[in-house]
């Protein structure tokens, strides 16, 4: 049995009961695909809550910490008597080539354009190709050394339903 401390020492007992049995559940060959996904959906609810909750702190953290910033480039916060810290880090300025600009414009705008600009060439393929590509057996047999066939990592989402209450034991 893995144990949440963290979430305990928090007073979040019952969630920290209720992920250990999650691992549990997740660790028994037993369980069924039913039992997995009701656990996993209860999991994702709580997530959903915690991470909006968790952006609305960040806005308002970044906000407070910019009038702490004077000419540094980072903010950090000790919090909570040893609790953690809170760094706030903020980017320098970077000029971006707006999307919608044909990279012709920019040359026949600024001479040595590419003394600012490092042009890239990306090749990718093009959606569909593998139902084309059986059409041209011999542009396949070309392209073989080249290429490769990679498996994506099968998607898992989570719609909780209304009926799911997140606040386990409250």
């Amino acid at each position: 049995m893995r144990k949440n401390a963290a979430l305990t020492t928090l007073g979040m007992g019952p969630l920290a009961t209720r992920l250990d049995s999650a691992f549990n559940l997740a660790d028994n060959p037993m369980a069924s695909l039913d039992d997995l996904a009701v656990s996993a959906l209860e999991i994702a609810a709580v997530l959903s809550s915690l991470d909006s909750t968790l952006e609305a702190l960040k806005v308002r953290i970044r906000d407070e910490a910019r009038d702490l910033k004077g000419g540094s480039t980072t903010v950090t916060v000790e919090a909570g008597g040893g609790q953690g810290k809170v760094q706030v880090t903020y980017p320098s300025p970077a000029l971006k080539v707006d999307s919608k600009v044909s990279p012709e414009i920019i040359k026949a705008a600024v001479k040595d354009w590419d003394r600012y600009f490092e042009e890239q060439v990306t090749l990718r393929p093009r959606k569909g190709v593998e139902k084309l590509l059986t059409q041209y057996p011999e542009d396949l047999a070309a392209l073989a050394p080249y290429t490769k066939v990679a498996e994506g990592t099968p998607r898992v989402g989570f719609r909780p339903g209304p009926a799911l209450d997140p606040s386990w034991g409250e």
